[in-house]
């Protein structure tokens, strides 16, 4: 079976990236495409490819649009959820946390 051809561009580009807000990931590199996951505050993701319309490729498959990745890691307040894991908060803005990392 013929895979039908991309509706957007895709140049190779390999990085971990960092989301800076709140966003979910989509299924295509469009917007308004389906949702397929949420993602937080400081969560590192694999990216693998850049698109021409403004989204990243994820070593899912899976596309993040660029306002919501960075290149740096993003800095915040630790608080410690338990032993073994913490959450990171953002300095200007202690309500926005990201998911509990295991810190071990």
């Amino acid at each position: 079976a013929a895979t039908e051809p991309l509706e957007w561009g895709e140049e190779a580009f390999s990085a971990t990236m960092y989301v800076n807000q709140s966003c979910y990931s989509r299924i295509k590199a469009l917007m308004g495409s389906e949702a397929v996951k949420q993602y937080t505050y400081g969560e590192a993701v694999n990216v693998v490819a850049k698109t021409d319309t403004g989204y990243y490729k994820l070593d899912d498959g899976e596309y993040i649009h660029g306002d919501y990745l960075s290149e740096t890691e993003l800095s915040g307040i630790r608080i410690m959820a338990d032993p073994f894991h913490a959450v990171f908060c953002r300095p200007d803005d202690p309500g926005r946390c990201s998911k509990r990392i295991d810190i071990r």
